[in-house]
């Protein structure tokens, strides 16, 4: 759970009107504590009715080749939710198409697919994610923070078919083992 980054501001306030005793001070720190205070009473920055699914098209691919990774996000719970998410992606693998990163809001019930393209550079095992995913309340003052484990994508190089392959006629000499 990571709080607001005003909270520290307006406690660091709220200590300097209590150590000068200037009470006027204090109220410099209200607008500031405010929305960290409702969001501790009233809302909820839970990630437990987030659901996150990743799917990729091909586990193994050419080099050259692309390959499509979808992932769908899901807000089973009772509330809205905004939602960041963010996979990434290895060196040897470059996003062609869409982006990796996404901020939305999901209400009860809502389903969302998010989709990119990836192309193949150089050859190798790639190992894609990890998925991170930040569970924000509405009023943006707490999160919680969860990964989807990374999965592994394997290119590999490109194999050309040889249609005619010219071969040398060898004769040997009287000498045992020697060809010209």
């Amino acid at each position: 759970m990571r709080a607001h980054p005003s909270v520290p501001l307006g406690v660091a306030i709220l200590l300097v009107a209590a150590l000068t005793q200037k009470w006027y001070l204090a109220l410099f720190s209200a607008p500031l504590l405010l929305p960290a205070l409702l969001g501790l009473t009233l809302l909820d920055g839970r990630a437990d009715g987030v659901r996150v699914e990743r799917c990729i098209s091909a586990r193994r691919v050419t080099v050259g080749r692309e390959l499509r990774v979808a992932i769908t996000c899901e807000n089973s719970s009772g509330r809205t939710v905004v939602v960041e998410l963010e996979d990434r992606v290895p060196t040897g693998l470059t996003v062609t198409d869409g982006a990796t990163r996404w901020l939305v809001v999901l209400k009860p019930g809502e389903r969302r697919l998010f989709a990119y393209r990836l192309r193949a550079s150089r050859r190798g095992r790639f190992a894609l994610g990890p998925l991170a995913l930040r569970v924000w309340d509405p009023l943006l003052t707490r999160s919680e923070e969860l990964s989807l484990s990374s999965e592994e994508v394997t290119v590999l190089p490109q194999v050309r078919r040889l249609l005619w392959l010219p071969v040398r006629r060898s004769v040997t000499l009287p000498g045992f083992g020697e060809y010209p």
